[in-house]
């Protein structure tokens, strides 16, 4: 996993409607698409910018809200709030 800040958030939608959105109500957890560009740095330098398409929960999606930052892993597509 790699550290990587969040430069800009490009869209949020709530996921309400479709198989995941009816699942999600079922338990009771809201859920969003997110597309971000992150950056890493690697010596002072800002490298791999990119944009994503992330599913959040409500506490995640505060979570990055508040520390733009993420732990992402490209391989698997794994990520961690910080």
């Amino acid at each position: 996993m790699r550290e990587y800040e969040v430069l800009n958030i490009k869209k949020i939608e709530f996921i309400d409607g479709g198989a995941f959105g009816e699942f999600y109500k079922l338990h009771g957890v809201k859920y969003y698409s997110v597309t971000l560009d992150i950056v890493h740095e690697d010596g002072g330098l800002k490298r791999e910018l990119f944009d994503l398409l992330f599913y959040f929960s409500q506490n995640d999606l505060d979570k990055l809200l508040s520390s733009k930052k993420i732990n992402y892993d490209r391989e698997k597509h794994e990520f961690e709030m910080i």
